[in-house]
């Protein structure tokens, strides 16, 4: 999802001429923003002026910097330089916002103490025109990423059932059918480049754009089922073509940040207006379809809680595109660095290709109960991959309810927070001394207990990703269909698409079939 490439994501308005023409709708307009605007803040108690202090009157070091976007594009370069001049706890700035930023796995033990709160006066707050602003807040506040509290609770028990392990383990079989058109496929994909005219010479494409398509499919056909045919998926498709401008508009324009923004008959709000409208009929279309045709698919179910006024119709269909639209990138990068790293280390490439040789593909029992072991190397290497890319180098930031001491500070209530991703997921003291070092085996020296604060992949703290139970069979999956019948190499310098909300890889792939006989 690209938010950085465009020049009219940061360049400033220019108002029809209709508008210009009536300043007494441009005020009304302004009014009713700082409205909107305004009842977002009013709990927030970060701003520019405010210092965070210890029990002996220090300041905690600030970067006084807008970190807004850079945190997004230069991420790792940014938190470095901050860990060295500033130390492993210390604020930033977001807009006009100070936000509190931790890297120790102890302190964010601490923040996540009652986030969820069983009081609910103590749960931490998700405020979407707080982190992105007005027009993010207009996009997915109704999502259950962003609830939090009660209403958080009552979305996830609606939700959850729908989602759980074994259900990701009965998708296995549909999904390695997409999975082995896309392998042979893959080669006369637009993007790859062959390096000879034999189907047996190697081709070569960038690692993002070999996996690009693959999540967002294999969790569609999860949701829709068996009505979820060619003609549904086109539709569908069309869709995330329009969501990948909206996400692009709710990171990176500056301008569409303000409550304002949302009067003026711009392209990014009628692209807004179009997905909402879009994706909100496409679901009760095909919800209805699914019903006069008899298949109990998950948005038939998912929709029932509507129904029932469980949850409303805007959270029924948010909540998909959180866990559809919004995760598309999400799980393709992580597929991309997986094959990345299993490319750069020949070594581990081949103990791989030994491991999934024993593998009988066409059983589905034995292919669910490969791809969910947590003891065999292909989760090792997957769970190292994982933490050394995380998908974003900040998490998306909460805002505590109550005053807690972190660090050694007194940390007020209504301060926004956020983790440096890479930075806990590099800890020394958890990790070990080569805690920058690619090495699966790490895995099996530590107990899931001690890195239990000090390994953010699916978040951290008790609001763990909906997606969690389908990611890694995703991605594991992939890898094994790639060993079966290919040899990998990463082939150019691993860089990362500075354009990109998440963590990004910038590489090439080079795939050369092999010549054994377990692929006949």
């Amino acid at each position: 999802m690209s938010f950085l490439n465009s020049s009219s994501l940061t360049s400033s308005i220019t108002l029809p001429t209709s508008v210009q023409n009536n300043w007494a709708a441009v005020g009304l307009a302004f009014l009713s923003a700082g409205a909107v605007f305004g009842v977002s803040r009013t709990f927030i108690s970060s701003s520019r002026s405010t210092y965070i202090i210890n029990s002996s009157g220090e300041r905690l070091p600030h970067a006084d910097e807008d970190t807004r976007f850079s945190r997004f594009s230069h991420g790792k370069e940014l938190g470095d330089r901050l860990v060295k001049e500033l130390g492993p706890i210390y604020t930033f700035q977001s807009g006009t916002l100070r936000e509190l930023v931790l890297t120790q796995p102890e302190d964010i033990k601490v923040y996540y103490r009652d986030a969820l709160g069983k009081d609910e006066s103590k749960a931490h707050i998700k405020s979407l025109a707080i982190s992105f602003g007005d027009y993010m807040r207009r996009f997915l506040s109704q999502s259950v990423g962003f609830k939090f509290g009660n209403d958080w609770k009552r979305i996830r028990d609606a939700v959850d059932p729908h989602f759980i392990r074994k259900m990701a383990l009965d998708a296995v079989p549909n999904m390695k059918i997409d999975y082995d058109s896309w392998m042979k496929a893959l080669r006369g994909n637009a993007a790859a480049v062959a390096k000879g005219s034999s189907p047996n010479d190697p081709f070569e494409i960038e690692a993002v754009a070999a996996t690009k398509e693959l999540p967002f499919k294999a969790i569609a056909k999860s949701i829709y089922g068996e009505t979820l045919n060619d003609k549904w998926y086109e539709r569908l498709w069309e869709l995330h073509m329009i969501h990948e401008r909206v996400m692009a508009n709710a990171i990176g324009n500056k301008n569409a940040t303000k409550a304002w923004y949302r009067f003026f008959p711009t392209q990014a709000n009628k692209d807004l207006r179009a997905f909402k409208n879009g994706y909100k009929a496409f679901n009760f279309e095909i919800v209805a379809e699914s019903e006069k045709l008899g298949y109990d698919t998950v948005a038939v179910r998912m929709y029932g809680s509507v129904a029932d006024g469980l949850i409303s119709e805007d959270e029924f269909n948010q909540t998909l595109d959180e866990i559809l639209f919004a995760n598309i990138d999400v799980t393709s990068v992580a597929q991309a660095w997986f094959l990345l790293d299993i490319g750069k280390y020949p070594d581990i490439q081949e103990r791989l290709r030994a491991e999934v040789a024993s593998v009988d593909e066409y059983d589905p029992k034995a292919v669910a109960d490969y791809l969910s072991s947590t003891t065999n190397l292909m989760h090792l290497v997957h769970s190292e991959s994982a933490r050394l890319h995380p998908i974003l180098w900040y998490n998306i930031p909460e805002v505590i309810s109550v005053e807690k001491n972190i660090g050694g500070y007194h940390i007020p209530r209504g301060t926004s927070v956020c983790i440096s991703t890479y930075h806990v997921n590099t800890n020394p003291a958890i990790w070990g001394s080569d805690s920058t070092s690619f090495r699966p085996e790490r895995f099996k020296e530590i107990s899931s207990s001690q890195y239990r604060h000090a390994f953010w992949r699916y978040g951290l703290g008790p609001r763990q990703c909906l997606g969690k139970n389908f990611a890694p069979l995703i991605v594991k999956l992939v890898a094994l269909k790639v060993l079966k019948t290919h040899r990998i190499e990463t082939v150019t310098d691993v860089d990362f698409d500075r354009m990109q909300f998440t963590v990004t890889p910038k590489a090439a792939l080079r795939f050369t079939p092999l010549r054994m006989s377990f692929l006949s």
